[in-house]
């Protein structure tokens, strides 16, 4: 019998298949949890496993192999039992399944790439309270966000074919070891600092932190949500005592809100940036719209404890929504096919700090030097008003216009914003009339499920 679990840093949603080196193949749906099991007892050891499907909104194609010296039970299949195959077969593992001649794929050569991947990312196991004498391809990974699977959310593995190398990253500081595809090993292992080591292993009470930021109620729970807010918090140009004002003030429509999942994104300016995806049911509605927070941070106060520190955004410039033009709709949340970017009323309106006075927007399917927006003045009203700078927008590209020169749209089928998946995001730049940047903001659509 070989089991064990398919996971990135959340469990797999798709197939699972094993094939032998018969060339007998199995294939069965992943169970919850990114579990799996498979009846061997007539196949033909060796075995590649190849784990197909969704999480985080990504897909994944991962790998991992048994052998008869390994024996029955658990195996994971994660990326990093898919660089130790590709390194002991000299390839990427992806063609190595596909290929069927497993005669060189021997525990020996696993056991001896297993050691050298160990030896590169060692330090971010250590941090994590991972021993070194772990088995990476059968240690059963904690259920919650301890050991193995703290090093998944911070260490990104990028197999690059053309190469035949990986790039190795510790998302917390940006540090990058490259590994050959082959019986050769790299050279060096990662630096994990004082800082870097606690983050990896308070990693269990960050993320249960970051539950609590999305599932509290904020009406009927607003107590506990101010106590995990850190004194410094700006969301949305929003401090801590401006957002419970707000919150007293609104009208309360029970929903529920669910984490869906997070991501380390990085370690700066001791800040902590995590994308954040999550879903919110609404008791006036038959479904669950899911949002993302492309840049949402998380920082230590005085006394040393974790709190939200917020988005940092002062101003909420650009508004980014999915439409369908055929409709002449101008919210969709359901088989869209546009992407819109409007400047909204308040800023436009001339409520945000009088400093700014040009916007830049970089992103999928707008050109590379970005979209502009200017301030300007109307010498009918003596009003300042906001605007798009597009010139020859229609023929060149392949955007147009709305109802006014506040709003643009593109279609979702550009190249660019297909290459991206799910969630395209926006960056905008503010800049004073000196064209000193002032701030950055991060802004993406959500989208709704139905039941």
């Amino acid at each position: 019998m070989v089991s064990g679990v398919a996971a990135a840093s959340y469990p797999l949603t798709g197939k699972i298949s094993i094939r032998d080196s018969a060339g007998k193949v199995k294939t069965q749906d992943l169970e919850v949890g990114g579990n799996f099991s498979f009846d061997v007892s007539e196949m033909q050891s060796p075995f590649m496993l190849r784990a197909s499907g969704e999480a985080m909104d990504e897909h994944y194609v991962l790998h991992a192999a048994a052998t008869n010296s390994d024996g029955d039970g658990h195996y994971n299949v994660n990326p990093i039992t898919d660089l130790i195959v590709a390194k002991a077969v000299g390839q990427v593992a992806a063609g190595y399944f596909n290929g069927g001649n497993y005669s060189n794929l021997t525990y020996e050569s696993l056991a001896k790439q297993e050691t050298a991947v160990q030896a590169r990312i060692q330090p971010l196991l250590s941090a994590a309270g991972v021993p070194e004498n772990v088995d990476l391809r059968r240690h059963v990974v904690a259920k919650d966000e301890s050991g193995i699977k703290a090093v998944l959310h911070v260490l990104a593995i990028n197999v690059d074919q053309g190469r035949n190398e990986a790039d190795l990253i510790n998302r917390l500081n940006a540090q990058k070891l490259v590994e050959p595809l082959s019986l050769t090993a790299g050279s060096g292992s990662f630096n994990v600092d004082a800082q870097v080591a606690e983050i990896l292993r308070e990693m269990p009470s960050i993320a249960e932190l970051i539950r609590q930021t999305v599932e509290l109620d904020e009406k009927t729970q607003l107590a506990q949500v101010l106590a995990i807010l850190h004194p410094d918090y700006l969301d949305n140009g929003e401090t801590k005592e401006e957002f419970a004002k707000t919150i007293e003030a609104e009208t309360y429509i029970k929903e529920s809100k669910k984490l869906r999942y997070f991501q380390i994104k990085s370690y700066q300016h001791e800040a902590l940036a995590v994308a954040i995806t999550n879903e919110y049911v609404k008791s006036n509605k038959k479904g669950r719209e899911i949002f993302h927070a492309p840049y949402f941070l998380y920082k230590r106060d005085h006394g040393g404890k974790w709190l939200a520190f917020g988005n940092r955004q002062t101003t909420n410039v650009i508004s980014v929504r999915q439409r369908n033009v055929d409709l002449k709709d101008s919210y969709c949340l359901v088989n869209c096919d546009a992407i819109q970017l409007s400047l909204n009323a308040a800023f436009s309106n001339g409520e945000i700090s009088d400093r700014i006075v040009k916007v830049i927007v970089y992103g999928p399917g707008l050109p590379t030097s970005g979209l502009v927006a200017n301030q300007l003045r109307s010498e009918s009203f003596k009003v300042l008003y906001w605007e798009f700078d597009i010139p020859n927008m229609v023929t060149n590209l392949n955007y147009t216009y709305l109802e006014s020169k506040s709003s643009v749209y593109f279609y979702k089928n550009n190249p660019e914003v297909r290459a991206i998946g799910k969630w395209p995001v926006y960056k905008v730049e503010l800049f004073d009339a000196e064209g000193k940047l002032l701030n950055n903001e991060n802004e993406t659509f959500s989208y709704f499920e139905a039941d």
